[in-house]
């Protein structure tokens, strides 16, 4: 069924199709991209000169605007040789890793055009050859100190904002260009527009897929460098590490390492199977991600937590709790999805489904199922409201001093109502009819209830 095309149209003409956005939408894009990179250094200096106070710095400039501006900028972070030549060499160690190393393969969803892509899946043994690598330069060989990402953070900010700005430029004309599937770009009528939610949606050089590269190998495996990173600098500090700053590192371990573990469920999610690679991809992998997704990690090297027993118990719990649901949800899906003709059991039951049809771009008819069992019976989304838990969870390592470490907690929720908004409208369009039988038989977007 893949591979073919409209007898109506030709390839090049469908991929030169110019859907309208409104003028709110490129305003939003634009705001986004000027706004974005200047709120994480924004929240960089927050986190190191002011003590992870968001307020302090905007209250100097209503009151004295030249002078405290002076001082923001006198203490915001500068470009270093070192932070490039880090960044550098991670982005090329990704690359590396990514192409060489050994991995099953699996296929992607169906694009719009058609098409169906393979993935070799080699993240997890990344993930673990990249520490160990980190792990023998910095104990065995010598070679740096493991407080080295805390100790250039700020030149390492502003070579991750370069780099993610460049990457998103070469996308958008690689997509005009070079496309690596010129029928399944998708052009709008601003090239504002474009440069953010970008134009190709499977860019690849070669073997390298570079939205899964970036934000899966460039942008996750970060994490957790950054956070043992932290953790290493708050030992230098206090000759110990804290409950909470170990609670933290154990639950966003958990949450990375599922994402490897569990890579092809990963190629099928919003990210990889419906977003295009533009700026709001490319810059997120490498900036956003790394530097606002590590700030409870930040702010408890700055203000060190300990946790009493029972308390680090209990966030430890109510992160595992959220993991748990979001993993079942996950694989109830998945198992569902592997199914023949979607006969399987989940939850203890025969699974149900609403039976649905739609037409890619090429003109192909396609059968598809929408689960209505086990978590999906009660939710559109049930995995969001996992996610969002632990989000919480890892805030709450953070106490309750400052408001800096729950810009997850309150950032993510937002993200995903936001993408509950469009995985609701691309659904109704792809599915029509069959979509208004799955919203009667579960009511919920993302909460029981609630909403």
């Amino acid at each position: 069924m893949t591979g073919h095309r409209c007898i109506m149209r030709s390839a090049a003409d469908s991929s030169r199709d110019r859907t309208g956005v409104n003028g709110w939408a490129v305003a939003s894009a634009a705001g986004v991209l000027l706004g974005a990179p200047l709120f994480v250094a924004y929240a960089w200096v927050c986190c190191r000169t002011f003590g992870g106070a968001l307020a302090e710095p905007l209250a100097a400039l209503a009151t004295d605007a030249p002078g405290a501006l002076h001082r923001l900028l006198a203490v915001a972070p500068r470009p270093t040789a070192a932070g490039f030549a880090i960044f550098a060499a991670w982005y090329l160690l990704q690359a590396i890793l990514m192409l060489l190393l050994p991995g099953r393969t699996t296929l992607g969803a169906v694009t719009p055009a058609g098409h169906r892509l393979a993935y070799r899946l080699n993240g997890a043994l990344a993930w673990l050859v990249t520490h160990a690598l980190l792990y023998l330069a910095a104990f065995r060989w010598g070679l740096f100190r493991p407080t080295l990402v805390y100790e250039q953070w700020g030149g390492l900010l502003v070579a991750a904002n370069v780099a993610g700005l460049v990457i998103a430029l070469a996308a958008w004309v690689k997509a005009h260009r070079w496309p690596t599937h010129a029928d399944d770009r998708r052009f709008s009528s601003s090239a504002v527009h474009d440069f953010f939610a970008g134009i190709e949606l499977n860019p690849r050089i070669g073997r390298l897929d570079l939205k899964l590269f970036h934000i899966g190998r460039v942008g996750m495996s970060a994490w957790t460098v950054v956070n043992l990173s932290f953790a290493a600098q708050q030992y230098a500090t206090l000759g110990r590490v804290t409950t909470a700053m170990l609670v933290l590192n154990v639950l966003q371990l958990v949450y990375v390492l599922d994402l490897f573990w569990r890579e092809d469920w990963y190629v099928r999610t919003i990210d990889i199977q419906h977003d295009r690679f533009g700026f709001y991809l490319a810059w997120g992998g490498v900036a956003w991600l790394p530097f606002m997704y590590t700030l409870p990690a930040a702010f408890l090297v700055a203000h060190p937590v300990d946790l009493s027993p029972a308390a680090a118990a209990a966030v430890l719990a109510l992160g595992l709790a959220g993991y748990a649901i979001f993993l079942s949800a996950n694989r109830q899906r998945d198992r569902f999805r592997r199914a023949p003709d979607g006969r399987c059991r989940i939850a203890g039951r025969d699974a149900t489904f609403v039976p649905a049809r739609y037409v890619s771009d090429d003109g192909q008819f396609h059968e598809s199922r929408l689960l209505t069992s086990g978590w999906w019976a009660l939710s559109r989304h049930p995995n969001y409201i996992g996610d969002a838990v632990m989000a919480l969870a890892f805030s709450l390592t953070c106490g309750f001093t400052h408001p800096l470490p729950y810009f997850y907690a309150v950032y993510l929720p937002a993200l995903l109502v936001h993408r509950a908004w469009r995985d609701e409208a691309r659904c109704r369009a792809k599915y029509g009819p069959a979509w208004d039988a799955y919203r009667s038989a579960v009511p919920a977007r993302i909460v029981p209830g609630v909403w």
